[in-house]
Formats: structure tokens, sequence, C-alpha cells
């Protein structure tokens, strides 16, 4: 901790609302947690409300393969607000759901609850509305290079993991978050450029390039959520795309390792063994 007369070390942690498609960035002095937490929402920034209960994820989930199937391990946050919308009360817990996916019609996942996670959950507190299932589409999102008809491309390696949307709706990891802190205060080390790279924060590279004409693309490279989203801003600002590592250029995505820490950021390692694929039972 920093003596009184320096400043506060700040740092984010983001979190993925678990049924909502909200996202907060959880401000953390000096390693931490306050009760200031900005709120995000696609149309903008929103605001917590009186007297709610919500349960959201830390960014960054893992999946492993266990007794023949995909785990998924998370940390879920329980905030509750009092009468004014103000954060009073905060725990969290590690969590595993198992992973199934559908391939019938519009292909899906489905991540359940597993039972040892229920005391995880009853020893922080964490009461019986928390969801203990959640599932949703990933067709459409990114993830339609992964499914082949008859099985899915996942990594080979059981020591690594595949990038899934979880929660499902959050199909960009927290971009909505880091943008809203972007809003509010300059990049960490240096001003954000025409062109060129800098640091959004510790897990996260921004690439602009300059279009011209007042245009320009952005290329985030979020270490964290294992996915990179390229935004074009011109007379308005929109996603083109977003992708998951495993479907990125490789050699791209160790560029901006390298260039994420020479800007003294501290990104997960890469996980670079290629995809293969995985028989899945058919319908």
């Amino acid at each position: 901790m920093g003596s009184p007369d320096s400043p506060a070390v700040v740092e984010y942690k983001y979190l993925l609302d678990g049924t909502g498609s909200r996202q907060y960035a959880l401000r953390i002095e000096d390693g931490r947690a306050t009760k200031k937490i900005t709120v995000a929402t696609p149309v903008g920034t929103g605001s917590l409300k009186p007297d709610e209960t919500i349960y959201a994820f830390a960014e960054g989930a893992s999946t492993t393969f266990s007794g023949g199937g995909m785990v998924l391990s998370a940390t879920v946050y329980k905030i509750s607000t009092d009468s004014d919308g103000i954060p009073k009360d905060m725990r969290q817990a590690a969590v595993e759901y198992a992973v199934d996916f559908s391939m019938s019609g519009d292909k899906g996942v489905t991540y359940k609850l597993l039972p040892n996670s229920e005391m995880a959950l009853q020893q922080a507190g964490i009461g019986d509305d928390f969801p203990r299932e959640l599932s949703g589409n990933i067709a459409g999102n990114g993830f339609d290079e992964k499914v082949t008809g008859s099985g899915l491309i996942m990594p080979g390696v059981k020591s690594m993991g595949v990038e899934l949307p979880f929660p499902p709706q959050h199909e960009s990891g927290a971009n909505l978050a880091r943008a809203a802190i972007e809003n509010e205060t300059p990049a960490n080390d240096v001003a954000r450029p025409r062109a060129g790279f800098y640091k959004s924060d510790a897990q996260t590279l921004v690439e602009v390039k300059d279009l011209g004409s007042g245009e320009s693309l952005r290329l985030v490279f979020n270490f964290e959520s294992r996915r990179v989203t390229e935004i074009f801003t011109g007379k308005a600002e929109a996603a083109l795309g977003s992708y998951g590592f495993t479907a990125y250029n490789e050699d791209a995505l160790k560029a901006a390792f390298d260039k994420l820490v020479e800007l003294k950021g501290t990104p997960r390692a890469l996980e670079t063994a290629k995809p293969a694929r995985v028989a899945t039972a058919k319908p």
C-alpha cells in the first residue's frame, strides 16, 4: 500500500452479468476492492439499481477436460446494493460448470453447475437464486468456425482451454466495460494515438489504424477473455467482428502479446497449440 501522500494504485476487475447484458468495472485501489463500480450496457453507461442483487462472473473463465467432458471454471460475485444503489455487500466464490454442446438446429452451448460447487456457494453465503444453468447459441457470434458437421473443433491438448462465450450473452468479453473506463480516464501509460498501440489495461492492447478522412480501425486484443474485436470508427462506431484467439492469426497474437508486455502490461500467457477435432455425439 502506498503512503498517505502517494496516489492509490488503481486497477479494475471486469465482471459480466450472469443473466443480463450489463457489464461492470470494479475499481481496485492498492489491491482492495472499493464500492465504485462502473456499469456499462449495450446502449451506454448504466447504473446500479436500489436494493438489487447482482450475480456476475469475473472475465476470463477457463476450460479444461475432466472425466471425458469439458468443465468451465469461473469466479462468481454476489453484489447487493442499498436503497441508494450503492454496493453494501460483496461476496465471491469459485464455481465449476459442466459444458454441453447441441449440434441440432441452432448450435448452442449449455453450462450446468457441478454438484461440488454447491458447498462453495453455501460457504460464501450465495443464495438459491444464483443461476445454476446458463445457455445460449454459438452460431453467428464468431464461434461458428469451431463447429463442423460431426464435431466441435477444440484444442487437442487437455491442459489447454478453448474460448467459449461465458456467460453466453457476453460474446466479446468485457469490451463494453473497458470502453466505459476509457471514456472516464485517459489510457494508462500514453495518450491514445491516432495510429499505433496503447495499453487499455494490464490485459488489453489496442492497435489503432488511421484510415484517413477521420476514419479509423481499432483492434482490441483482450488477453483476459481471449478475444480480438475489430471496431470501425467514422461517422458512427461499429464492431466489425469478434474472434476467439484460436481463430485468429497466431503471429499477430504473439506480436500483440510482446507489445503489451513492452507497455508494462501483464497479459495471460498465449496458448498456441493448433486446434484438433474432438468427436461429439450426433443428435
